[in-house]
């Protein structure tokens, strides 16, 4: 039986599933910044005052008049109209400052108000929980540094509420070009809660209805680095360790016939930790205004087996891909075609 992340194989929905859905989204976006200070020499300005305003709705709606059985039992005297709201608003206050000695600092605070919504079918489902509220407010820093030798760049965001967290810390070093050879590490620590699909889900189908507050943050912390000589060649390697693996399960055997007339995911949430890694060679060879572009991908995945022993993030070993690419200048060379 084969698994797949994220519920992601729509090729095996079958052509006489008779149903329509649609997503409608709105979003607007406002920044505002005022310069500080301005070094006139330099034409930059060295320390910014700036506010944004984020606004985001979203409509998701699954019409199945015909009320099919591919994804189990509806409720008793229901037509399938699932119906989900989104809806987000995020204002931020940030500084940057410019600054030759110390660099380049971002400081950023944000609150978050967001809602997921889901309709009820009139009250038939009375008694379940149909909506998500959250406020989160997020403190953010960046520092960026241009050395001799190489740069450094410092990132870090911290929620400062326990509900819908997004924590992370990252540091990366980039050495300056040496006879055309780069370097590039990158450490990153993450820690996230999971989607808001895995936790709250409402449908007239009986068996795609959960609720899940107990559900852990998602956790990685990975390592990375990449040498390259001119864009000729790339060499890039990551390991990460993942805990609380948050993912769709497929409840239908395939091995039997089940998944031909019956389709079920669930969330579903692993506390062993799993052990990922991969290499990739990158390498473009240009002939003219042809170009060979080759991609070799190696990847290993380690955990211990539970969940009855099913293994998740499944990820096929060896991946390749080999291009040949045509370019050129056209229109008095004002558009470059490939």
């Amino acid at each position: 039986m084969v698994e797949y992340d994220g519920y992601l194989d729509r090729s095996r929905l079958p052509s006489w599933l008779l149903s329509e859905s649609s997503l409608y989204s709105k979003r607007a976006f406002l920044d505002f910044r005022r310069s500080l200070k301005f070094n006139e020499e330099k034409n930059i300005s060295t320390l910014t005052l700036g506010i944004q305003f984020t606004h985001e709705y979203k409509k998701l709606e699954y019409n199945d008049p015909y009320t099919g059985s591919l994804f189990g039992e509806v409720r008793e005297g229901l037509l399938v109209n699932d119906q989900s709201r989104y809806f987000i608003q995020k204002g931020s206050l940030y500084l940057n400052s410019n600054l030759n000695k110390l660099g380049k600092i971002k400081i950023n605070y944000s609150y978050i108000d967001s809602k997921n919504s889901f309709s009820d079918y009139d009250g038939n489902l009375s008694g379940l929980i149909f909506k998500l509220e959250n406020k989160q407010s997020n403190l953010k820093a960046q520092w960026f540094k241009n050395f001799k030798l190489f740069e450094i760049n410092l990132s870090f965001n911290r929620s400062l509420d326990e509900d819908l967290v997004s924590n992370y810390s990252s540091v990366s070093l980039l050495s300056k070009k040496i006879k055309n050879v780069k370097v590039k590490v990158n450490a990153t620590v993450l820690e996230r809660s999971p989607n808001l699909n895995f936790i709250l889900f409402r449908s007239a189908y009986k068996d795609y209805n959960w609720y899940n507050s107990d559900l852990q943050n998602q956790k990685s912390s990975s390592l990375s680095a990449e040498f390259s000589y001119k864009e000729l060649i790339s060499i890039s390697g990551e390991y990460s360790l993942i805990d609380n693996y948050t993912f769709f399960r497929e409840e239908t055997n395939s091995l039997i016939g089940e998944t031909d007339n019956f389709r079920k995911a669930s969330p579903n949430q692993i506390d062993s930790e799993i052990n990922y890694f991969k290499i990739k060679l990158f390498s473009k060879i240009d002939f003219g205004k042809f170009s060979l572009i080759n991609t070799g991908q190696y990847q290993k995945k380690e955990q211990d087996l539970e969940l009855d022993g099913l293994a998740t993030l499944n990820v096929p070993e060896w991946i390749t891909r080999n291009t040949v690419m045509f370019s050129s200048e056209v229109f008095n060379n004002s558009l470059s075609y490939k």
